[in-house]
């Protein structure tokens, strides 16, 4: 690395530098949003294994210009919980690119923490896979146009070709209406919360043996990640079937480039259950479309559920 790097972890101490190499690295959007989350993603993440988060910084002399930060996360595997870290905010100054530096950060990560995921860019990627043997997976998006006109507005700055498109849309949306079959599960009630309450650790209990491997969806995560993040509104519908809570889903609406998005964002429902979820789906699809959101999009990776949507 150079007789001047020195790999270190994160103190508390650090704090103020590290928010001025965010300024300096990142988009004046991107370290506006992380630094409005620092405190809430790792500083007070009640998931820390120790007092200070588990940040590794790379330092010139005294000058941070490196860092890769993780959140720890409860993982249940086979049916066993285990402790992962979830890499995040993984980035190299730009006049120490191109030396390895990443690599370093990397392996260091990997020896620390034999467990752990992430979501990983193209420049991420790269640096990764000399050096792990663990798989990578694309995830594709579902994505579903609620205002074609909208989009087009957007694209073509033309109101005449946005209007002929949302007529299009129209006509076609009430086509493909009449031949769609529209979920059903009796006995369900949709309601929506401001925050999860202890039914949802029975239901994490039932549903998490439909999957080999998930993040531990409990009580504690879910008002941790959904109902305390500080710089973002998420919509909590749950699903109950007379005292008992049968599923749930979280989405959340926010503004890019002139047009309003809306996101799938979590979800689990009992035994997999197709009707549930389409229930959940077309709640959330009309809560969107009352937003006046232009667009929805899903990541939902699992079969029966991407089929669902579909």
């Amino acid at each position: 690395m150079g007789d001047s790097i020195q790999l270190l972890r994160y103190k508390k101490s650090d704090r103020d530098e590290v928010l001025s190499f965010v300024r300096k690295v990142y988009s004046t959007a991107d370290s506006s949003r992380l630094i409005q989350q620092w405190d809430w993603k790792y500083e007070a993440n009640p998931f820390n294994r120790h007092a200070e988060p588990y940040i590794l910084l790379l330092k010139d002399n005294a000058r941070i210009v490196g860092m890769v930060s993780t959140i720890p996360v409860r993982v249940s595997l086979d049916g066993s919980e285990l402790l992962a870290m979830h890499g995040c905010d993984f980035i190299i100054d730009p006049d120490y690119r191109g030396r390895g530096l990443s690599r370093e950060l990397i392996k260091q990560h990997k020896a620390e923490n034999p467990i752990g995921f992430a979501w990983a860019n193209e420049a991420s990627r790269r640096a990764i896979a000399p050096l792990s043997a663990s798989r990578s997976t694309r995830l594709v998006a579902l994505v579903k146009p609620l205002s074609v006109g909208s989009l087009v507005q957007s694209v073509t700055k033309n109101r005449w070709l946005a209007r002929g498109s949302n007529l299009l849309s129209d006509g076609v949306g009430h086509l493909t209406s009449l031949f769609r079959q529209h979920a059903n599960c009796a006995g369900l009630t949709i309601t929506q919360a401001t925050a999860f309450d202890e039914r949802v650790d029975a239901l994490w209990r039932r549903a998490s043996a439909d999957f080999p491997v998930m993040v531990v969806r409990d009580l504690g995560y879910l008002n941790w990640r959904f109902v305390s993040r500080p710089d973002a509104k998420y919509t909590l519908l749950q699903a109950s079937r007379d005292d008992d809570l049968v599923g749930y889903l979280v989405l959340r609406s926010a503004e890019r480039n002139g047009i309003r998005w809306g996101y799938l964002v979590d979800f689990l429902v009992e035994s997999r259950s197709s009707s549930l979820w389409g229930m959940l789906v077309e709640e959330a699809v009309e809560r969107l479309r009352r937003e006046r959101v232009a667009i929805i999009v899903c990541l939902a990776n699992a079969s029966p559920y991407r089929r669902t949507l579909y």
